[in-house]
């Protein structure tokens, strides 16, 4: 049994906004590149060294998987996905303004089933016993080709991905 190779990257310093992770995690999941976030206090320069090595090697098996280019190709898929989910994001958000009280909203995006098919979940906080807990509040299918959405389900559910880099946790 072959395995297929997967390839991790560490990543210091302030995360960028979800939109721009969700983006990255889809197309990276493609591409079987893993980024992981690691504490970097700017005085531990072993620790540095360490991160920078391992990401160097990475880099290299990749130019030699991919070619001296990938990380351009990587980056344009990313930043295209990017403008895209905003846009369905922008139309989304018209129409859930009321939703949870009007509260802040982030919507996350997983491929399922075909290339251009994703679900859009809308997640929010809600305050239970005293606390703040994120949940999903509504699921959407997405078709990112067509630019169309349909709501599917409006059931309140526990989260079953994490964006720890931006405080949102499962």
């Amino acid at each position: 049994m072959i395995f297929s190779q997967k390839y991790t990257f560490y990543k210091t310093g302030r995360p960028q906004s979800f939109e721009y992770n969700n983006a990255e995690k889809i197309v990276s999941k493609k591409w079987k590149i893993e980024f992981k976030y690691v504490a970097f206090d700017g005085n531990n320069f072993a620790l540095l060294d360490s991160i920078n090595a391992i990401n160097d090697k990475t880099t290299a098996k990749l130019v030699a998987q991919k070619g001296a280019k990938w990380q351009d190709e990587f980056l344009m898929e990313v930043n295209t996905m990017l403008d895209r989910t905003n846009q369905i994001r922008a139309k989304i958000n018209k129409e859930i303004v009321t939703l949870n009280n009007g509260s802040e909203k982030h919507i996350h995006f997983e491929q399922y089933c075909l290339k251009n098919r994703y679900k859009a979940y809308v997640v929010g906080q809600i305050l239970e016993k005293g606390e703040r807990h994120f949940y999903i509040l509504q699921v959407y299918h997405v078709n990112l080709k067509k630019m169309t959405f349909k709501l599917k389900e409006e059931k309140q559910k526990p989260l079953h991905f994490s964006y720890p880099e931006n405080g949102i946790l499962s």
